[in-house]
């Protein structure tokens, strides 16, 4: 009776498909703020991979999948790594691509400055070791993991695809470049890592961003939805269609 869509973009590949706008309602992914008001100890990935106190961390979540465009993230990575040798990158995530993207780190060599750390259950401590977190996909519905970075308050550098543009404010929690433009991502990490302020502006930015992406407004939404489809018939009895 009604498609929910996370995304303005999932929405128009919806209606290209042929169905009817009324059947169509768009709801974002959401995020649990409570569970981010008391963020705990990071992972101490400093610690771990012996790194410089002053150094600068860059994460990232996505699946070891085509359309997480992996390529893409490390051959920025390699752009940033030969301008600032005080930058490493750092991946959760696994998944069919996890070998073949293993393969393309050595190649660039890289093995030094991007760390592959696996499926992380609780990303929470990853993410306060963070300095920025880059989302680099070819394609992507929404890109739920920009809600967990802005709810961290993280700026981001993510890429143009499908309703990435759509789950931050870009110029204000994050820089948005085209997709498959590792020279572009790379530009723009490096731009937050020359600069301490615009970090934590953005940081701070994304936090006031991520409140319209709260899981009660969704809640509320999605509430309305099913009190709009649950409504009566002229004789009384539920709509024949439910």
């Amino acid at each position: 009776n009604q498609y929910i869509c996370v995304s303005n973009n999932i929405m128009e590949i919806l209606q290209k498909s042929g169905i009817s706008d009324k059947k169509i309602t768009v709801i974002h992914s959401c995020v649990d703020l409570s569970g981010y008001t008391e963020m705990g100890t990071g992972a101490g990935l400093k610690k771990k991979y012996s790194l410089d106190e002053n150094s600068i961390i860059i994460g990232t979540i996505a699946a070891f999948t085509g359309h997480k465009d992996y390529p893409n993230f490390l051959k920025a990575a390699k752009i940033v790594c030969e301008r600032n040798k005080n930058v490493y990158f750092t991946a959760l995530g696994n998944g069919p691509d996890l070998e073949k993207i293993t393969l393309l780190k050595n190649q660039l060599n890289l093995d030094k400055h991007v760390f592959f750390l696996g499926f992380q259950k609780n990303i929470k401590p990853f993410l306060k070791d963070f300095d920025i977190f880059v989302l680099s996909s070819k394609k992507e519905g929404l890109g739920s993991s920009l809600l967990d970075a802005q709810a961290t308050g993280i700026p981001i550098v993510a890429t143009n695809a499908g309703g990435i543009p759509e789950a931050v404010k870009p110029d204000f929690s994050a820089f948005i470049v085209e997709k498959e433009n590792p020279k572009k991502l790379a530009e723009y990490i490096l731009k937050l890592c020359e600069s301490m302020d615009l970090r934590n502006k953005m940081g701070e930015n994304g936090k006031h961003v991520i409140k319209s992406f709260d899981i009660k407004e969704l809640i509320k939404k999605y509430d309305n939805i099913y009190l709009k489809l649950l409504d009566f018939s002229p004789d009384g009895g539920l709509n024949e269609n439910i």
